[in-house]
């Protein structure tokens, strides 16, 4: 419920944020800063708070990188081909 209630109300807050920082116009040698590029760093700071906070989340299941490509590359494909043929799984 949480989630659809912030991304219902979310782009509210965009369309204020963006009314409230309609007079900032600054240049800085090649690159300016305006609305957009200031909501626009906001939005990826939180995306990289959202990395950090998620590569800090334990994986007990976790399967290595080669036992995942064994899996994705030689188990997945051998078992659907033997479901289309109508065989049991290998």
């Amino acid at each position: 419920m949480s989630n659809s209630l912030v991304a219902g109300l979310f782009p509210i807050f965009w369309g204020i944020s963006f009314d409230a920082l309609v007079w900032l116009h600054q240049g800085w040698g090649a690159w300016e800063w305006n609305v957009f590029s200031v909501v626009y760093l906001v939005l990826a700071g939180i995306a990289g708070l959202a990395l950090a906070a998620l590569s800090r989340v334990p994986e007990t299941r976790a399967m290595t990188t080669q036992q995942f490509y064994h899996e994705l590359f030689m188990e997945t494909p051998v078992r659907a081909l033997s479901r289309l043929l109508g065989r049991r799984p290998v």
